[in-house]
């Protein structure tokens, strides 16, 4: 017989499964990698204002740099996405295309904070067409992926959905303020951790959803399989 599934798609994977078997729920992974992602977060953090104090400033421990520890950790999240995001399209049943367009957007933010695309891109139009032009195309495009992954998720998923495009929205806006005017030291430097902590957590957010859907379309599934004499 069929099995009815009120999520909109079906999940057939055995890592899957084997997760379900040993207990993690949709609930308990997604709760994992969110307090792992804010530990890690955390630890950065402390970890910058140790470097700030008594480290001397050092490049590797700033999280007002580029090429250190925490931009290396938030380029990882965003690759981690990307992978989980087209995993999930690949193998649910049927997959909405906002699935494999997510994973391409989170690849692409790990190739930004490689490249740093948004410098180039200023350096290259002009700081007028990039903040005026680009910038509000880009958002509006990214708004409109959030929107239509959110439709195809079930309600706890969609609102950490909504909560990421949050974050990385305003990540975006300390950006924005930070390049557009000159700044005291101290307000560069609060803008600039601010802005990678955000992108840190929104990174965190997007690998902790697709893997709760997985989960979340698999888990009457794995009951029926964990405990056979049902």
């Amino acid at each position: 017989m069929e099995t009815t599934h009120r999520s909109p798609a079906a999940f057939r994977s055995p890592a899957v499964l084997a997760l379900l078997r040993r207990g993690w729920t949709r609930r308990r992974a997604r709760t994992a990698v969110i307090v792992a992602g804010a530990g890690a977060i955390a630890l950065l953090i402390a970890l910058h204002g140790v470097n700030k104090l008594l480290l001397g400033d050092l490049r590797p421990f700033s999280l007002d740099a580029d090429l250190s520890i925490a931009s290396a950790w938030t380029v990882l999240l965003f690759v981690l996405a990307a992978v989980s995001w087209w995993w999930l399209s690949t193998t649910a049943v049927p997959a909405t295309r906002a699935w494999p367009a997510m994973s391409v957007l989170c690849a692409a933010l790990a190739l930004e904070g490689v490249l740093q695309l948004h410098a180039r891109l200023e350096t290259w139009l002009g700081s007028d067409v990039n903040l005026f032009v680009i910038q509000p195309v880009l958002a509006l495009a990214v708004l409109a992926l959030f929107f239509a992954c959110c439709r195809r998720l079930p309600a706890p998923e969609r609102y950490l959905m909504a909560a990421a495009a949050v974050t990385l929205a305003l990540a975006q806006l300390a950006s924005t303020a930070n390049g557009s005017s000159d700044y005291p030291y101290a307000l560069v430097v609060a803008l600039q951790t601010l802005e990678e902590s955000l992108e840190m957590f929104t990174g965190t957010l997007l690998i902790a959803v697709p893997i709760a859907v997985a989960l979340s379309l698999t888990e009457s599934q794995g009951r029926e399989i964990s405990d056979p004499a049902s």
